[in-house]
């Protein structure tokens, strides 16, 4: 059995804008029938990744973990606040 976590983004209906979301599968088992195709001309890898989720003891099968990335500031001159060179942090919605 595996625990698997991935991050996406969920597009608002109304086209405010995007969300940020963690999604959690504490407890699954993955399928034999996987695919994987390499391109050698640079094109994005695809797969396709078969998964039975199974209820763990706490009884919730799928976790979802909303939250923001907002750029990282550091003080400036004269009391201004700038970006820290492209870092981010990670905040709770």
């Amino acid at each position: 059995m595996y625990k698997i976590v991935c991050e996406t983004k969920i597009r608002n209906r109304d086209g405010s804008g995007d969300d940020m979301v963690q999604i959690t599968l504490p407890l699954c088992k993955i399928t034999s029938d996987q695919t994987l195709t390499l391109q050698a001309d640079g094109d994005p890898t695809t797969f396709n990744l078969g998964v039975e989720v199974a209820t763990p003891k706490n009884g919730i099968p799928m976790e979802m973990t909303f939250f923001k990335v907002e750029k990282e500031m550091k003080p400036g001159c004269g009391g201004s606040m700038i970006e820290k060179d492209g870092s981010t942090k990670i905040s709770a919605v």
